[in-house]
């Protein structure tokens, strides 16, 4: 796989805790699909601002993603930074949940 491909999300700075199926795939339809390259790693970054992400939103957000490459591939595509480990891999857990 060839290079990395960074996808910075961005939210309002007030909001630090990301919940909801249509609002995770509201912001895949913004910030990431016309993004996602699928011949290259994907490094998805969510801000520092945010603390909690809702298995909801995730499951929204990477709905379209899923239907191309299985669950058990996701990790050879999309990797997540965010404001902490723990986090990190609760996002991880709930895209492959």
């Amino acid at each position: 796989m060839g290079d990395n491909n960074i996808i910075e999300l961005e939210f309002d700075k007030t909001i630090s805790a990301l919940a909801g199926n249509d609002y995770g795939y509201g912001h895949y339809k913004k910030q990431i699909e016309n993004k996602f390259d699928y011949n290259k790693r994907n490094i998805i970054i969510f801000p520092e601002q945010v603390k909690k992400v809702a298995i909801s939103f995730v499951q929204g957000m990477f709905r379209d993603i899923l239907k191309k490459i299985g669950k058990s591939e996701i990790e050879r595509y999309v990797t997540i930074k965010s404001s902490s480990e723990k986090l990190t891999e609760k996002i991880i857990s709930y895209i492959k949940f």
